[in-house]
């Protein structure tokens, strides 16, 4: 039944990432901190492995949307030879540094990440198309590559492709968005493979059936579905917008309530250690 869930999590997350662009990890990390457990995957480091087995499980995916925008002739190749490599180093940098700290901060930075996202999707879709502003002139001085290592890194770290990221770095320089979507989907695959490389090569210090370091490679073989693309002229994206920015609010909000729940819980037992110590 699990793996079940999870085929049924892999296509509605494939499809989203095609007809939304704003990347399916969005949707499939906080699944997988629900089912991980199900799994045999010690509690303790759910966050990284469901963090880590989001990114493995969009590489087919990202293939699936590049082949599609590049078919239909969206991907412009300059802008992804500017931005893949800085975002496939920065993949690299965010999974050693998720692995490195506790589980706790992944969940809450995965929060943060998502909260953001949502709050700025729903403010967009109320808002008329405004010049861009302080933070998006700011980061157009940046130079490209740093701005791709800031992508790859923020999104190793919250299991997403960098679509949102991407998007907004690539409108804020009067990319099209059918192209800046395209962009994406290759910058998305560049973070995918060396972020889930990079995991999967990570020390685990409580190894759990079906781990390669902080990968769950069957969870990320079943949630592999490249849809969505195709769909993505044909359906209300204004109102599936909408609802989904509100799910995504939900989750947030359930991801920092389990954070503090499992906080509180790790205090407990300590205290509880050292009173049968004593």
């Amino acid at each position: 039944m699990v793996y079940m869930a999870l085929l049924g999590v892999g296509v509605a997350s494939g499809f989203l990432a095609g007809l939304l662009g704003i990347g399916g990890g969005f949707f499939v990390v906080p699944v997988l901190f629900l089912l991980l457990p199900m799994l045999g995957v010690d509690p303790g480091v759910v966050p990284k492995v469901a963090v880590a087995t989001s990114l493995a499980a969009m590489v087919p995916t990202a293939c699936a949307a590049v082949f599609a925008h590049h078919r239909r002739g969206n991907l412009d190749i300059g802008w992804v030879r500017r931005l893949a490599p800085g975002a496939a180093m920065g993949a690299v940098i965010g999974s050693q540094l998720t692995a490195a700290v506790s589980a706790r901060w992944v969940a809450i930075v995965f929060a943060v990440y998502t909260g953001y996202f949502a709050l700025k999707m729903l403010r967009d879709l109320r808002s008329a198309p405004r010049p861009p502003g302080r933070v998006a002139r700011a980061i157009a001085t940046v130079p490209v590559p740093i701005v791709g290592a800031l992508i790859g890194a923020l999104s190793a770290m919250a299991g997403v492709g960098g679509a949102s990221l991407t998007v907004a770095v690539t409108s804020s320089a009067h990319v099209d968005m059918k192209r800046a979507v395209a962009i994406s989907s290759a910058i998305g695959l560049a973070i995918a493979v060396s972020g889930a490389a990079s995991f999967a090569n990570a020390v685990v210090v409580s190894p759990s059936s079906g781990l390669t370091g902080l990968v769950h490679w069957p969870a990320a073989l079943t949630l592999a579905a490249p849809q969505g693309v195709a769909a993505a002229h044909k359906l209300p994206v204004e109102q599936l917008k909408r609802a989904f920015g509100a799910l995504l609010i939900a989750v947030c909000a359930s991801t920092v309530l389990k954070a503090i729940d499992t906080s509180e819980r790790g205090v407990s037992m300590q205290i509880a250690e050292r009173l049968s110590v004593r």
